[in-house]
């Protein structure tokens, strides 16, 4: 199994990072990628990366949220972070008008300085959507040639949105999301026609606990060898077996973050 989506920096696994990586390994984890959602947040991913390579490998990034920090000297730093060979993807970054925690206006300039940032290095990106999925597509259709491949992550979207990002050649993560009988909603019958080739799986721990796990941590964190239950629940939707569903993911994980 191959997490594409954790936040090993987040509050909830401080001091027990390497009981949590220990942990994973032994659930049967061959791999993750830590993901970065600011600038500091994305120092510390490629901190871990660096610190266990070969297993966490790390993104560099600026999540939508966070857009109104980015300044000059962040770009310098996320430049310097994607020169390093574990951290294999730009972002979590993208907009978001859900929410608005960072104005439509700075996302818009964080999400386009991030993508020419990437023209020289053509890592693939870590996109992160919701709302906002005409402006996000304007956005990567103008700044094509800032990236060949990337991955949609913890994908919720329509139809529409499905494609639009697979005629981009990007890829879609999926989470614990669609273990949520009350809002998995269309991703029920969207993970069907999700290429094989196209399809990763991510917990986005310690959030988004697969609602379908009857014995839940009481604290109701998440963790990523929790990803087992995503997959369980994906192959059931697709009708496929829990194992190719497990072996194709990490396969698709592998080629596209190029980890070996």
């Amino acid at each position: 199994m191959f997490d594409i989506g954790v936040n090993l920096t987040n509050g909830r696994y401080k001091g027990k990072l390497q009981q949590l990586l220990d942990d994973s390994r032994n659930h049967g984890v061959a791999g993750m990628v830590a993901i970065g959602t600011s600038v500091k947040e994305s120092l510390a991913s490629a901190k871990i990366a660096a610190d266990h390579p070969g297993y966490v490998f790390a993104t560099a990034g600026v999540h939508p949220h966070d857009a109104k920090t980015l300044d000059q000297e962040g770009l310098k730093t996320l430049k310097s972070l994607l020169q390093q060979p574990h951290v294999v993807a730009l972002g979590e970054m993208g907009l978001d008008f859900n929410r608005n925690f960072s104005t439509p206006e700075d996302q818009e300039w964080a999400f386009t300085a991030q993508l020419d940032l990437n023209r020289d290095f053509q890592k693939p990106l870590y996109l992160h959507e919701r709302d906002a999925y005409t402006r996000q597509m304007e956005i990567l259709k103008a700044h094509r040639s800032c990236f060949e491949h990337g991955v949609t992550h913890c994908f919720t979207g329509t139809r529409e949105a499905l494609f639009g990002y697979l005629d981009l050649g990007l890829h879609i993560g999926v989470t614990g999301w669609i273990c949520d009988e009350r809002r998995a909603g269309d991703l029920v019958n969207l993970v069907k026609e999700i290429p094989r080739d196209r399809l990763l799986v991510e917990t986005d721990s310690p959030f988004l606990m697969p609602r379908s796990i009857k014995l839940r941590p009481r604290n109701n964190t998440n963790f990523p060898w929790f990803v087992r239950e995503v997959i369980r629940i994906v192959a059931l939707y697709r009708g496929e077996t829990e194992e190719d569903v497990r072996n194709y993911t990490a396969e698709n994980a592998r080629r596209l973050f190029q980890t070996g």
